[in-house]
């Protein structure tokens, strides 16, 4: 179970970082030269994008605000395309399946493993979780007389310093750690996100938003938010 962990705690850390890493490594994707010119409308890249690659697969519209030379951006979760502001052309394509941290996401998921991976993770992740608890238990004292020697990392040898690391550091870490193993379960199993909304009075909605399925939605024209 420590090996599965290390792999997800690594490839999740590294995918938290995603976008600055790509910011730096993909920079012709993010951004084009820098022109004194005006911007094409929003409508005739949507227009292109939609032509090509299909009406259904354009999910979402983005582009960094901060830099007015910005790419932007249309797609899906199969694929990005970035566009030239200025004229409209593509730019360059990525396809998300080849791309590294599909795979980095994919590992942190499945273990490249698919279904068998997916429930590898999640039944570490309750083994993971069970000894995180055990170890409150086992760390709180019976004597609190003897408290300050809880949160006490003592040198007097290598063994000792190690036991007492473990002990006061795994204290505070522990609590960090179950909000993260419970966020995971809560994304890798139905019955966890079901328990999670019955103990909150909440429930699911669509990953656009709440309103997202209102009857009273309104249309908008694309371009006079651009």
């Amino acid at each position: 179970a420590g090996i599965i962990i290390l792999i997800v705690t690594i490839t999740g850390c590294i995918y938290s970082f995603e976008e600055e890493i790509t910011n730096y490594t993909q920079q012709d994707f993010n951004v084009v030269k820098l022109e004194n010119v005006a911007h094409v409308p929003l409508n005739k890249i949507v227009e292109s994008y939609k032509k090509k690659y299909g009406e259904d697969k354009l999910l979402f519209i983005k582009q960094k605000e901060i830099a007015p030379n910005a790419t932007i951006i249309l797609g899906n979760k199969k694929q990005q395309v970035a566009y030239n502001p200025y004229n409209g052309n593509e730019v360059t394509i990525l396809k998300s399946s080849s791309s590294f941290f599909a795979i980095v996401l994919d590992i942190h998921r499945t273990l490249l493993l698919g279904e068998i991976g997916k429930e590898i993770i999640g039944i570490t992740a309750f083994i993971f979780l069970f000894m995180i608890l055990s170890g409150l238990i086992l760390w709180f004292p019976t004597n609190f007389k003897k408290i300050k020697s809880f949160f006490t990392v003592s040198r007097k040898s290598s063994k000792r310093l190690n036991f007492d690391l473990h002990r006061v550091g795994g204290f505070y870490a522990s609590f960090i750690l179950i909000f993260i193993v419970c966020t995971g379960l809560f994304f890798a199993y139905d019955f966890v996100k079901n328990a999670t909304f019955a103990v909150t009075a909440s429930k699911a909605y669509s990953k656009w938003g709440p309103d997202s399925e209102s009857k009273d939605k309104q249309k908008i024209n694309i371009g006079e938010i651009y």
